[in-house]
């Protein structure tokens, strides 16, 4: 490139367009550029693209350099002589560009280098060398510069959306949907940094995170009265109803169906989709297990199927259930309703009067629901025929699971429960009669599925374990977790817990994604027809599965963390607490609440010795940073 000299026209580019100018001043290391509309410049010299060889007027710069950009203008088509220079696919420079040119003055040496830059979806320029690129290359630059328009295009509609609220309504309907699912994604994972950029320039008075709740409810992807944990986790909350399915199922009347069949589950539960059923033999018992057939509805390459797929399982909050299907799916059309007929899968397990298996079976049919009930209601009935039977078979079960392998389960919990604000504990019995049944009828069922589907050449997700020690880690808040010991996988593998070499989850597909598959798989092997996933399709889905159940598991954490807060702040201020101190915190200090067997965070004067029992009082709640304010009482 020609030396810098007062008077030399350069070449530059100001805001992504390649642009004239003069050079009128040179100071220390930067160079004064005039523009040809009269604007001025100070450059360092790298800046510069291209200089000429002819000086010009400096008295009128802006007409100088008018004259030059009418002579750039005049030159000819330059385009037809470069494509035969490069014709050959070789790199060349822009001065072994130039050498075609011998008697070029700076008017057409400029238009050359123009030529050049404007024509980057046929010539590529890689570390100051042009290329004539091939048609697949140049198909994938115009498929990019399409793609790069259309994101101009779209962020440019959002920037008018945040700009006039009003204007949301009218707004394409595709358009806000992908608003809506960036928005998420930046919640969870800070990308897209373009739409993430616009938003602070337009809203620079509040957070990211507080903006990103604030366009979501703006548009109708979040309600206004969502929780603060679910609003900031980026999980989807609405599914329409409309979702096609992919699939009609037309309910058969099954034959001479004379035995009872009943699901059974916590009072407030909607979204049945296991029943039970017990059938008296002359030389033992029938006892079903009965899945809700979704595979007969969800056609794995449907809408709906993706929609479940992305959110993958139902979630369970305090104030809230978030379905993994639309509402009106999971909570009446696919689930075994009381007083409707049900596609599902069966298991039917013939025993013996000493409570043995002696056969077993999976048959896919249609069933009539005879009663929804909850835990208490089977209990009541335990102590007759023929439900006796069925929990002396499930002791049965239980017992010979538990030889060299003792099960430990806690003896009861407590859950948070929230109705109209207001905010309850409530204490579940994890060892009742009813609920240890119920715990072996399905495990039974995963197993004996998982039994046929190892055996055979279909793939399948398993449940698998690292080690069946319960070992529990520390979160970045002080607070403890049990660690991270099941997985998914495609290949079978001894489950340490259960005592199987395989074990899946396949009772519950309208409340997990990987259930469903799992049925989806095992209904194709049942009928000998191809699978619907191959080993490969399964492989991929599991990385985000796992990263979204670990996201829901976080969500509910800081969702129960809340609403104990409100608990306390509604019902327990001022009130001595019993509670055990374990350790120190950088902001506070960690306490167990021990008539609830719950941690939280509290700020103190004084704290006690680890592990010392005291009087905890409450005395200020502090939502937005997840503690409260205490005085100890030892």
């Amino acid at each position: 490139m020609t030396s810098i000299q007062i008077g030399l026209p350069t070449l530059f580019f100001q805001s992504g367009e390649l642009l004239c100018g003069l050079i009128t001043g040179i100071q220390k290391n930067q160079v004064q550029v005039a523009g040809i509309l009269g604007d001025t410049h100070l450059f360092p010299p790298g800046r510069l693209c291209l200089i000429g060889n002819t000086p010009l007027d400096i008295s009128n710069p802006s007409q100088s350099l008018q004259a030059l950009q009418k002579r750039i203008i005049a030159q000819e088509d330059l385009m037809p002589q470069l494509l035969t220079i490069l014709a050959d696919g070789l790199p060349r420079t822009f001065p072994q560009i130039s050498q075609h040119f011998p008697a070029a003055d700076d008017a057409l040496i400029f238009a050359l280098f123009k030529t050049l830059r404007d024509n980057g979806a046929m010539i590529a320029l890689k570390k100051g060398s042009y290329r004539l690129m091939n048609p697949r290359e140049q198909a994938e630059v115009l498929q990019r510069r399409k793609a790069e328009e259309e994101r101009r295009q779209y962020l440019h509609k959002v920037s008018t959306l945040i700009s006039n609220p009003e204007m949301v309504g009218s707004a394409e309907p595709e358009d806000i949907v992908q608003l809506a699912q960036e928005l998420r994604l930046l919640q969870r994972e800070q990308i897209p940094a373009d739409l993430a950029s616009l938003i602070q320039k337009q809203l620079p008075l509040q957070p990211l995170p507080a903006n990103l709740i604030k366009l979501r409810m703006r548009i109708n992807d979040l309600p206004a009265d969502t929780e603060p944990p679910l609003a900031a986790s980026g999980l989807p909350l609405h599914l329409s109803h409309t979702l096609e399915a992919g699939r009609q199922y037309q309910a058969e009347t099954p034959a001479n169906q004379d035995w009872e069949v009943i699901c059974v589950d916590d009072h407030q539960t909607k979204d049945y989709d296991d029943a039970i059923s017990i059938r008296r033999l002359q030389d033992g018992f029938i006892i079903g297990v009965h899945i809700a057939h979704l595979s007969r509805y969800i056609h794995p390459a449907s809408e709906l199927f993706f929609a479940a797929l992305e959110r993958v399982s139902s979630i369970y909050l305090p104030s809230t259930t978030i379905n993994m299907l639309p509402n009106a799916l999971a909570e009446s059309e696919y689930c075994l309703k009381s007083g409707t007929l049900r596609p599902v899968l069966s298991l039917y397990c013939h025993i013996n009067r000493e409570y043995e298996i002696q056969s077993w079976e999976f048959i896919s049919e249609t069933i009539a629901i005879n009663a929804n009930t909850d835990y208490k209601e089977l209990e009541s009935r335990l102590a007759k025929a023929p439900f006796c039977h069925l929990q002396a078979f499930c002791n049965k079960l239980r017992s010979a699971r538990s030889e060299g392998n003792p099960i430990y389960k806690a003896p009861h919990g407590y859950h948070l429960q929230v109705q109209d604000g207001s905010v309850c504990i409530k204490k579940i019995d994890f060892q009742s009669p009813a609920r240890l049944l119920l715990e072996e009828l399905m495990i039974l069922y995963n197993i004996r599925m998982a039994a046929l589907a190892s055996a055979s050449q279909y793939p399948f997700i398993y449940r698998n374990i690292n080690s069946f020690e319960d070992k529990m880690e520390e979160d970045e808040e002080g607070g403890f977790r049990h660690a991270v010991q099941a997985f998914f996988s495609t290949q079978a593998a001894y489950h340490p817990g259960i005592g199987v070499k395989a074990y899946l989850h396949g009772t519950s597909p309208i409340r997990r994604i990987v259930d469903l598959i799992n049925q989806t798989q095992f209904s194709a092997l049942l009928e000998g027809v191809p699978a619907a996933f191959s080993r490969a399709d399964l492989d991929a889905m599991i990385p985000a599965m796992e990263k979204r159940i670990l996201l829901q598991r976080e969500t509910l954490r800081r969702s129960e963390r809340h609403w104990l807060l409100v608990y306390l702040m509604q019902k327990w201020l001022n009130r001595p607490l019993d509670a055990t101190f374990i350790r120190r915190l950088k902001k506070g200090g960690f306490f167990e609440l021990l008539p609830w067997q719950k941690r939280i965070v509290a700020v103190c004067d004084d704290y006690p010795a680890p592990d010392d029992e005291i009087k905890l009082l409450i005395y200020e709640v502090d939502l937005a940073k997840a503690l409260c304010r205490a005085d100890v009482i030892v």
